[in-house]
């Protein structure tokens, strides 16, 4: 005879490969052995976690792997938009409020690894203009002082006002109106009487 006798060797599995975000608990590789199947924090496994080595040298079952934990949907800002991904772990939801309103709460929402949102989704209020600044001859009708709410300004009987009788609270917090002031009306010259004559010069 020439060269060695054969042996039998115990028919052994490839170590597998740890999914991504996760890993592979492995004792040993031998035909009848298991390995187990782990997520990190703020995963969740898909698919069997223990496969075992049979004939062929082959594991049971296709390779687990480690999908992001989601939070779900929290749902749409009324009067604002987020920014963001999908609603799973690790993203972040960036709020920013329209054009007249102002963001009340915070402005991120963080997916946390236990499947919950880290706080309450903010909500955007309307912007306050507040009490309007008028001359104290100028009357304000309403009492509603937030984005596009309007107000309307007039002045006591004989006088007239300069400027607009309506101003609107706008995106920037301000009134739309400019100073107004109120004035003296006048009637005018009138006009003359037939054989007759006028008194006064005011």
């Amino acid at each position: 005879w020439n060269g060695t006798a054969p042996s039998c060797v115990p028919a052994e599995c490839e170590t597998p490969p740890g999914p991504e975000h996760g890993w592979v608990n492995v004792t040993d590789t031998s035909l009848g052995s298991s390995v187990t199947y782990n997520c990190e924090g703020g995963y969740e496994l898909v698919g069997e976690p223990v496969r075992q080595c049979v004939s062929g040298r082959l594991w049971t079952s296709d390779a687990a792997v480690c999908r992001p934990v989601s939070c779900g949907d929290p749902g749409a800002v009324a009067n604002g938009t987020a920014r963001g991904g999908a609603f799973v772990y690790p993203e972040v939801l960036h709020y920013e409020c329209s054009p007249g309103f102002v963001l009340k709460g915070s402005d991120t929402l963080a997916c946390r690894a236990d499947g919950k949102w880290n706080g309450q989704k903010p909500s955007c209020e309307p912007v306050s203009c507040g009490t309007p600044k008028v001359l104290s001859d100028v009357t304000v009708k309403g009492d509603k002082y937030s984005y596009n709410d309007e107000i309307e300004l007039s002045c006591q009987p004989g006088f007239l006002l300069q400027g607009k009788s309506l101003s609107v609270c706008q995106a920037d917090g301000t009134w739309s109106h400019r100073s107004p002031t109120c004035v003296p009306a006048h009637c005018g010259k009138p006009s003359p009487v037939p054989n007759g004559g006028v008194l006064g010069s005011e």
